[in-house]
């Protein structure tokens, strides 16, 4: 460096030495700006993927609720899941 006398160069460069390790520390460090990042994610995918569970856990609320009180759905859940049928149905098997 022109115009710093040599004896106090060191202490300039000691400092830029720190400098530039504190910076690296704090980039990569354990605690650093990738590590935060990288929580920060996870973090983000974790809320998802609970928003996602709420909004089934509200979906089978309201089916239990109809199944507990709706007649009507529950005869069409019958027949559809269980393969059930209604009074006076009768039920046509073809052979191919």
């Amino acid at each position: 460096m022109p115009g710093i006398d040599k004896s106090k160069r060191w202490p300039v460069y000691g400092f830029i030495a720190f400098i530039v390790v504190v910076f690296v520390l704090a980039i990569l460090g354990d605690k650093g700006f990738l590590t935060y990042y990288r929580l920060k994610r996870e973090r983000d995918s974790i809320m998802a993927y609970n928003n996602e569970l709420r909004e089934k856990n509200k979906a089978l609320t309201d089916e239990i609720a109809r199944l507990k009180t709706d007649e009507r759905y529950i005869a069409k859940v019958a027949r559809e899941e269980l393969g059930m049928i209604g009074e006076n149905e009768v039920i046509y098997k073809f052979k191919k």
